[in-house]
């Protein structure tokens, strides 16, 4: 009867640990297949945030407004060529956009 109690507390012990570990395991998984899910564990893990994409572009927005509004006519007007709101949003957030 003794090993039996035992077995039961080494199968309770073992069940505990993997109940336990099993989100763990689910992340690990996943930042197996995606690099990008451990980037983004890490983005949620720390305390400080950073710029969100939202508010690095409304930081640049006004400027880019008056730069594409300026005196051209709006058939000229192009913003892709004229709007430096990538790269500031990128340097700001720190973060690549697609």
């Amino acid at each position: 009867m003794a090993k039996n109690k035992s077995r039961d507390l080494a199968s309770d012990i073992i069940d505990a640990v993997r109940e336990g570990t099993k989100k763990w395991t689910r992340t690990v998984k996943a930042e197996e297949r995606s690099p990008a899910s451990r980037a983004y564990r890490a983005s949620r893990m720390t305390r400080e945030r950073g710029t969100s994409i939202k508010e690095a572009a409304a930081q640049i927005m006004e400027a880019a407004y008056r730069e594409v509004s300026g005196q051209r006519p709006a058939s000229c007007q192009r913003p892709s060529d004229h709007v430096q709101g990538p790269p500031h949003i990128q340097k700001e957030t720190g973060r690549e956009l697609r």
